[in-house]
């Protein structure tokens, strides 16, 4: 657990990514050996996740696992696919998000899933028109933070 700081909760999807787990665990390790801060859920195949873990020599203990059997691929309909996998490690982020025990979520993976899986669990802000996917990171470990809107599944253009 990174940084022993328990009030602070991400959800990982362990699986989301071109080179899952391998990447998703890596970056999640360096994380807690560097300034992490929060408990890390990595949500995946847990004998998948464990077997990183264990070839990166990961202290145990570090972080919480939690089991999600199916995945969601890149080139999945997005929406179809949270539908039909609900044990899919992206749709099992938001049900933690959305049951009090993760307070972010982090994907790598398909974006549309991570969209929908958000706004079929979480569902939308009244105020809030379209979701936003906020990123961070730039070019030598500088800071380059930004944000790129989706509409949500389903949205239509509002009539002026």
């Amino acid at each position: 657990m990174a940084g022993g700081n328990e009030a602070f909760v991400i959800a990982i999807d362990a699986m989301g990514g071109d080179h899952a787990p391998a990447s998703v665990v890596e970056g999640a390790l360096a994380y807690a050996r560097g300034q992490g801060r929060g408990t890390l859920l990595l949500v995946g195949d847990q004998p998948a996740v464990e077997r990183e873990l264990a070839r990166l020599s990961a202290p145990t203990g570090i972080f919480r696992l939690v089991h999600a059997p199916d995945t969601v691929g890149m080139g999945e309909a997005a929406a179809t696919a949270v539908r039909r996998k609900p044990n899919s490690s992206i749709a099992v982020c938001a049900r933690l998000a959305k049951d009090g025990d993760a307070a972010a979520i982090v994907s790598a993976g398909n974006t549309g899933a991570a969209v929908a899986a958000c706004q079929l669990r979480l569902r939308p802000l009244k105020a809030v028109d379209r979701p936003a996917i906020a990123t961070s990171g730039g070019p030598g470990g500088g800071s380059c933070p930004g944000r790129a809107a989706a509409p949500p599944p389903g949205a239509r253009r509002p009539h002026p």
